[in-house]
């Protein structure tokens, strides 16, 4: 019997009807899944991809935030670590020159009365600073003010808790010294910029560039003996009475922090 388009047709029709009542749907619906899983994969290798660069790039972003944060850290506790550091420095190099001013002072035969620099010329023009001790320590005008056995100047103006000291420096200073080998006596002089210069040294006198100059005790101002610095030129001119000397000052004025003001022996 020959088979017609129709009746293979219905063939198959039958056919599957009857292989649905023997084998379980599940057979029937893996392939079914699997035509529908073919289908759909491209697109979800496109999501899948997508999200996964989303997620990718906000891992980097939260990496990126605690590495920051991090740094920040490291940074905070450098700084904490460097400001210590320039306490203790500080707090050292304090002690240190408390040490060496203290000893001074129990070793010096003055009565003396430390003050400490609170304020400075700014300009460098009048070469003067101000101190933290005044009348209320018994600091008088014209008392000296020395520094390791060094002349600073003098107390120039006093208030209560404070006073002026006039550098050795200023142009309006004048000290009666001589110089240390030859005992020549002459007057030294402030010149603008912490500069000394010696006159009305004796034209016979033998001066040499490094000869120290000290405080002769003449007028009664400044005690005998205090250094003021060293030669460093000579000035002489043939035909004039005295002779003049550049000097160095022995102090560097301007690091200055703590000084002495003499209130009596000597």
């Amino acid at each position: 019997m020959k088979l017609t388009n129709d009746k293979i047709l219905v063939l198959i029709v039958v056919i599957l009807i009857a292989l649905s009542l023997i084998l379980p749907k599940r057979f029937f619906l893996n392939p079914i899944k699997g035509v529908v899983m073919i289908a759909v994969s491209p697109v979800q290798r496109v999501v899948y991809k997508a999200s996964s660069s989303v997620y990718d790039f906000f891992s980097i972003m939260t990496k990126i935030s605690q590495l920051a944060k991090e740094n920040n850290e490291l940074k905070s506790e450098r700084d904490k670590l460097l400001a210590d550091k320039t306490s203790l420095l500080e707090a050292e190099k304090e002690n240190e020159t408390l040490r060496d001013q203290l000893n001074f002072q129990k070793k010096s035969p003055f009565q003396l009365v430390p003050g400490e620099i609170i304020a400075k010329d700014a300009s460098n023009i009048q070469n003067s600073f101000t101190i933290n001790v005044g009348s209320s320590s018994n600091i008088r005008e014209d008392m000296p003010v020395i520094s390791s056995g060094m002349l600073v100047g003098k107390i120039s103006e006093v208030h209560y808790n404070s006073s002026k000291v006039l550098l050795i420096t200023n142009p309006n200073s004048v000290v009666n010294a001589m110089l240390q080998d030859s005992r020549a006596y002459g007057l030294v002089k402030g010149e603008l910029g912490y500069g000394l210069i010696m006159d009305s040294i004796p034209q016979e006198t033998k001066i040499n560039v490094g000869d120290l100059v000290i405080t002769s005790g003449l007028g009664g101002t400044f005690p005998k003996g205090l250094l003021l610095g060293e030669v460093s030129e000579i000035i002489s001119k043939q035909g004039e009475i005295f002779q003049s000397a550049e000097l160095k000052p022995t102090l560097d004025f301007s690091q200055l922090e703590l000084v002495f003001i003499i209130t009596g022996g000597g």
